[in-house]
């Protein structure tokens, strides 16, 4: 049996009475079950965007939310690019200092991609993050400029699921 819920998809073996909503995102049993086994599963469609190189082109875009100490407040970070190419998490400056006081008192780090010649500066932190409904704790990296766009990495962020780019159509995130 399968229940949908917004973009989660719940499953479970021993079904019970009722499904309840309970803290943190997490699903459970009120009623008579005593065991269960619980299965969530969110899939979320690519973005279409245009490309210089290719006209139209679907990306892996995804909502994910960072605790801003500054505001004391969750900020909704529209269009992250989900990149398993990416080893950390990176927000523009101008999401960073939303987040922080001062982006330059984070470890001065560069970061470089594809092209080895060219170089990102910026500053890890440490913040709070929810990706996927769920609450973590993670490094990211805020560039000292506002020329990039925000970026969802591996370590601390999508190593922590199971992640399927299935076929350039969705992202299937497994807990």
């Amino acid at each position: 049996m399968a229940r949908k819920f917004g973009e989660a998809s719940i499953q479970n073996k021993n079904i019970g009475k009722s499904w309840k909503k309970i803290q943190g995102k997490k699903w459970g049993l009120r009623g008579k079950a005593k065991t269960m086994f619980l299965f969530v599963k969110m899939k979320i469609p690519y973005l279409q965007q245009k490309s210089n190189i290719f006209g139209i082109i679907s990306r892996p875009l995804v909502t994910i939310k960072v605790y801003s100490k500054t505001k004391n407040i969750w900020i909704p970070v529209y269009d992250a690019l989900a990149d398993t190419g990416a080893d950390i998490t990176l927000f523009p400056r101008y999401l960073g200092e939303m987040v922080v006081d001062d982006i330059t008192k984070g470890k001065y780090v560069e970061i470089r991609g594809i092209a080895s010649n060219a170089v990102v500066a910026g500053f890890v932190h440490k913040v709070k993050l929810e990706v996927f409904h769920k609450q973590i704790e993670a490094s990211l990296v805020i560039a000292d400029t506002d020329d990039v766009r925000p970026v969802l990495g591996r370590l601390e962020a999508l190593d922590l699921f199971k992640v399927v780019f299935d076929k350039g159509k969705f992202i299937e995130i497994n807990e």
